[in-house]
């Protein structure tokens, strides 16, 4: 899925984190991601949603899972 689908089924995230990293082959950097880290909380729980530029790439519980 990406941001804007996310965002359209899930609603704003409380919170949001970005960080830039590098994509290397081998020892050589050839380009930069973004990878951004969504935060949704509710009176149960917590879930963090990982993008890999606009591609939602995994869902984690509040402590990694």
């Amino acid at each position: 899925a990406t941001q804007d689908e996310v965002r359209a089924q899930c609603g704003q995230p409380d919170s949001i984190d970005v960080t830039k990293e590098a994509v290397r082959s081998g020892n050589r950097e050839v380009g930069v991601t973004y990878k951004a880290r969504w935060t949704y909380s509710s009176y149960s729980s917590t879930r963090v949603l990982v993008f890999d530029g606009d591609r939602l790439v995994a869902i984690q519980g509040a402590d990694g899972d």
